[in-house]
């Protein structure tokens, strides 16, 4: 999808093209829209959209760690590396190098 829109200019609205992406890389098809032309997974989505808001997730790009430890926005190489730093910590109890 982001070589689509962003290399390809093209449209994450149109239907079609995503049913053509999903099968680019493996999926069905058909199936594929048969979902896209549905409100099979409605809910599911709208639920995984509630919980990251409420986690405070409210930009792209947002990089979620262990489901619980975000960074957000365009960020530099050493935020990450601090950011897996501080996890580690925290998960150990003490602190990493």
């Amino acid at each position: 999808m982001f070589k689509a829109y962003f290399t390809d200019g093209g449209n994450p609205s149109d239907l079609v093209q995503l049913a053509r992406i999903a099968e680019s890389v493996g999926l069905d098809r058909q199936r594929a829209e048969a979902i896209l032309a549905s409100d099979e997974f409605t809910r599911e989505v709208r639920q995984e959209e509630q919980l990251w808001l409420s986690r405070g997730v409210s930009s792209v790009p947002t990089v979620v760690f262990n489901g619980q430890y975000a960074v957000t926005g365009g960020q530099p190489v050493e935020a990450f590396v601090g950011a897996i730093r501080q996890i580690m910590s925290e998960a150990k109890g003490g602190t990493v190098s």
